[in-house]
């Protein structure tokens, strides 16, 4: 009985040592990292305000453009158009499927 509780302790004792020698091997041999908070925040905002300037500059271009009827009624037919075909591949797709499903 006595071996067995002196063996415990004697694993203790090691495990704690293994444990203590790894933090200064790894505190000795490694480079520590730092990030600099500062510099990170100041260009997250230097690339937020380009964005948000480029954005409106877009958003005035896209106001000061002045479509022609024509231009909007091909633009509208080609979306029709598109939505059509979409719709259709839609049915076509659900119709394999019900068809593989009958198979089973």
């Amino acid at each position: 009985m006595m071996y067995f509780i002196l063996q415990i302790i004697i694993f203790i004792v090691f495990i704690i040592l293994v444990h203590y020698l790894w933090n200064i091997f790894k505190d000795t041999f490694t480079v520590k990292k730092t990030k600099d908070l500062n510099t990170t925040i100041e260009k997250y905002k230097l690339l937020m305000e380009t964005n948000l300037s480029i954005s409106k500059d877009k958003v005035l271009e896209l106001d000061k453009v002045d479509l022609e009827e024509k231009e909007k009624e091909i633009i509208e037919n080609d979306l029709n158009q598109f939505m059509s075909e979409l719709r259709m591949s839609e049915l076509r797709m659900s119709e394999l499927q019900m068809g593989e499903l009958s198979i089973l």
